[in-house]
């Protein structure tokens, strides 16, 4: 993974939400529009800060956003 630049993380984050848009796929969660890609790794996957509220999990958690797969793996998680 390398660090992304603001720009990109800006230009990757608006892809990101015209891909993964939930009113076009209601069925199926694979994008957060909380979470902020911040590296990837040049095949489309993603180091993510999770900006989101759960139960379980905490605000600004780092997340692994896989392009082709649904798991989305905890990296580090900041209590």
């Amino acid at each position: 993974m390398t660090l992304l630049p603001t720009s990109e993380i800006i230009n990757n984050w608006c892809f990101l939400q015209e891909e993964f848009d939930p009113e076009l796929k209601p069925f199926k969660f694979l994008w957060n529009s909380k979470w902020i890609p911040i590296a990837n790794n040049g095949g489309g996957d993603y180091l993510c800060i999770d900006n989101n509220l759960y139960e379980a999990g905490a605000v600004g958690q780092v997340l692994y956003f896989w392009h082709d797969w649904e798991d989305r793996s905890i990296e580090k998680e900041y209590l």
